[in-house]
């Protein structure tokens, strides 16, 4: 698993040629484990295998969401946009692809 972290954050790396933005991508990841633990503790459930599963997909939902709006981000950079309005530009532009992407993954 550490190799395949490792791999994963590499090729996140070679992508935006910056270690700042791939941490950024890769920040909410724990921020995610709140909402699983908070979700597995209201149901009475256990961590176990499936749920396992549900949490590795829940990792690849959370990085893609975070590629598609750092990318974005970038592309609204390099035509000039401050970095405010960059940032408020993708949040508007990406939002219903993520949305989308997410609820379909979820049903």
């Amino acid at each position: 698993m550490c190799f395949g972290l490792l791999l994963i954050v590499g090729t996140i790396v070679l992508q935006f040629n910056s270690y700042k933005q791939s941490i950024l991508v890769l920040a909410p990841i724990p921020l995610s484990l709140i909402g699983v633990f908070l979700g597995l503790t209201v149901t009475h459930s256990t961590l176990s295998f499936p749920s396992l599963i549900g949490l590795v997909a829940l990792f690849g939902i959370v990085v893609n969401n975070s590629i598609v709006l750092i990318d974005k981000i970038n592309l609204n950079r390099r035509t000039g946009l401050s970095i405010p309005d960059a940032i408020l530009d993708a949040g508007r532009s990406r939002f219903e692809p993520i949305f989308l992407t997410s609820f379909v993954t979820i049903l």
